[in-house]
């Protein structure tokens, strides 16, 4: 496997002030946790997001000579999604004295070890997070008990390093663990011209080792087929920094970053209502962490806080037909950003019609949000698609309406909820009669690269932007890791340490491998089964095609021709078989062995170059199917 060309750094050009050596105490690398994706492409690969909302286009897939970025390679094969750390250097009383690098004379050393141990767990919780542990196992002919570390079913590659001093065409193959004796490529790392850390994930193939003559055996369950195994994985990051032309070891280091590979995100500039960002901020607000203090009007931000969740939304609309009923650019629940800043933009001191409109405008939307589930609240009521977001919840498949009846009410686990701490930031906005719109209306720009940022702020925004690109919630099992996710036993929560964001695994009793571990064998079978209500942030249900809706559109503003385009709605998978699930021990999944097969031929969404007018004047922009080399 060749080395992977990264393609267009934004940061290749930066600058980085000199670091006082003497004052280094402390080294922290950031993003805490990265998210690389995988891609069967062997030559290319592009940079995880780097700043947050900085997703169109992202890293390195710039326009050129008026055409646009493309997903794929030159051979129409889907590029990765390669994931870079930087180490910052703070001093005795926690201050940020900049990033160091080999820029500004210093040398990184760094060592990554990664697993995969999906074959060597329990199998999927029916009941997700909220059921008794489950006891049964994937592999039981191999495992004859509870041993959920079974060497010969762990995928562990060797600890792998690279040093900034090394030419920069070198590269590291973390591909020596095995499965049952099969060698398994889990990743590859390179540095960048600075000496950074760049972790390029797999290709992302799955197979079964239970007959190695046949090219494409079936796949054997839900989400845990025995004797399967793909390229998924997670692991640890760490790095020894040392002044240039020496052996002086400069400051300790913190926690180790965290790295995970997870499926490509095949729905560009969409994020979930609720990302992981949003689940781990939530668990340091409720473990009192100093540096995630309770909302208040003071620290409430709309453009961070409370646009997402209603871009969201809107967004959504374009890879789901549920969202689309909902949210669509025609319906009365569409949040459009020239709706509100009709709506808000100003003061509104004396006009009471206008404070009277916001004030309904807000109302509405929290009272459709469902309350957060909660030891307190278990309030079954809201067990109903007509509360929000009509997701899934980590107990299920949410029912539809119509399927369940007054007598039997359908569990509230069932359904996804907004965290605790954005469901009060909500609160805050709907009851604050005064609000406006911050920078006169401005719809923040995000800046093209991390290094126009101030300082201070880049830990915090490098790691949103990573994080915000996940999913948070539900998680059943997930996309990039599983519930354990929502376990506060899964961060390092120590408050000693003031460190903004404070976001860190506890990565002495969380492993490399155990983040991803409870996700579904092969990862391919989630994308097959879980859709309508799960992922469609990541893993499109229903889109719109591009050459469709060029051809209806055809640069008409008409309000018919509009409609029609974004209705003219098709499956993602199209041209892939469909699982009927009878019962969880059947033994054919003709959409999984298709999603196993042709992932990498599907479609991406992303948004379109031109905006488009609906009939009340204001500006839409559509997220497009792409890219589909297989029908």
């Amino acid at each position: 496997m060749p080395r992977l060309h990264i393609l267009g750094d934004p940061s290749a050009a930066a600058d980085y002030p000199p670091v006082d050596h003497n004052q280094i105490v402390r080294l922290e690398i950031f993003p805490p946790i990265g998210i690389a994706r995988v891609g069967d492409s062997e030559i290319e690969c592009f940079l995880a997001p780097e700043v947050p909302g900085r997703t169109y286009p992202p890293n390195g897939l710039r326009v050129s000579d008026g055409q646009e970025f493309k997903f794929r390679d030159r051979h129409q094969k889907l590029r990765r999604q390669a994931v870079r750390f930087r180490v910052y250097a703070y001093d005795v009383d926690d201050n940020l004295l900049g990033e160091v690098n080999s820029r500004n004379g210093y040398i990184l050393n760094w060592t990554v070890q990664v697993a995969n141990k999906k074959a060597a767990n329990h199998v999927h919780q029916r009941g997700g997070r909220f059921d008794p542990h489950e006891t049964a196992l994937r592999n039981p002919k191999i495992q004859p008990d509870v041993n959920l570390e079974e060497r010969s079913l762990l995928i562990v590659a060797d600890e792998g390093s690279i040093v900034s001093t090394d030419p920069l065409n070198k590269f590291v193959l973390l591909n020596n663990g095995t499965f049952q004796g099969c060698h398994v490529e889990l990743a590859q790392l390179q540095r960048d011209t600075r000496g950074r850390l760049v972790f390029v994930p797999g290709k992302g193939e799955a197979r079964s080792i239970a007959n190695p003559a046949k090219p494409h055996p079936s796949i054997t369950s839900a989400m845990d087929s025995s004797n399967w195994i793909d390229e998924i994985c997670d692991g640890q990051v760490r790095v020894v920094v040392t002044r240039a032309e020496t052996d002086i070891q400069i400051g300790e280091l913190g926690r180790p970053a965290t790295v995970l590979s997870a499926p490509p995100k095949f729905a560009w500039g969409i994020h979930s209502p609720t990302t992981l960002y949003d689940t781990i901020e939530n668990i340091y607000r409720e473990e009192g962490h100093p540096l995630v203090p309770k909302p208040d009007l003071n620290n409430l931000d709309f453009w961070k806080h409370i646009w997402p969740v209603l871009l969201s939304a809107a967004s959504l609309s374009w890879t789901n037909n549920k969202a689309f009923q909902g949210h669509g650019v025609s319906s009365n629940g569409h949040y459009n950003f020239w709706h509100v800043l009709d709506l808000f933009e100003g003061d509104a001191e004396g006009d009471v019609e206008l404070i009277n409109e916001r004030k309904y405008f807000k109302t509405r939307i929290f009272e459709k949000l469902r309350k957060p589930l909660s030891k307190q609240n278990h309030d079954q009521l809201q067990a109903d698609t007509r509360y929000m977001p009509r997701l899934s919840g980590d107990a299920g498949e949410l029912p539809e309406p119509g399927t369940f009846t007054s007598n039997l009410q359908p569990d509230v686990r069932k359904f996804a909820a907004l965290t605790k701490l954005q469901h009060d930031r909500f609160r805050l906005w709907t009851n604050d009669d005064n609000f406006y719109l911050p920078d006169d209306g401005v719809l923040p720009i995000p800046p093209d690269r991390l290094e126009d940022i101030d300082l201070n702020d880049q830990p915090g925004e490098l790691t949103r932007a990573i994080l915000e690109t996940a999913i948070g919630d539900p998680l059943y099992p997930g996309i990039e890791t599983y519930w354990i996710a929502k376990f506060n036993t899964t961060y390092d929560t120590n408050h000693t340490v003031l460190l903004n964001p404070p976001f860190r695994i506890a990565t002495d009793t969380i492993l490399p491998g155990h983040l991803t571990r409870g996700l579904s064998l092969p990862w391919q079978c989630d994308f097959d089964l879980c859709k309508t209500h799960w992922w469609p942030s990541v893993r499109p249900d229903d889109i719109v095609p591009k050459v469709v809706f060029q051809a209806t559109v055809q640069g008409s503003n008409n309000k018919t021709d509009f409609d029609t385009a974004i209705t003219a709605r098709t499956k993602w998978t199209r041209g892939l078989r469909d699982t009927v699930i009878v019962t969880p021990t059947q033994e054919d999944w003709p959409g999984s062995d298709d999603m196993v097969r042709y992932w990498k031929y599907l479609g991406v969404v992303r948004k379109a170059r031109d905006v488009f007018m609906d009939h009340k004047g204001w500006q839409h922009t559509a997220f497009l199917e792409d890219e589909r080399v297989w029908m």
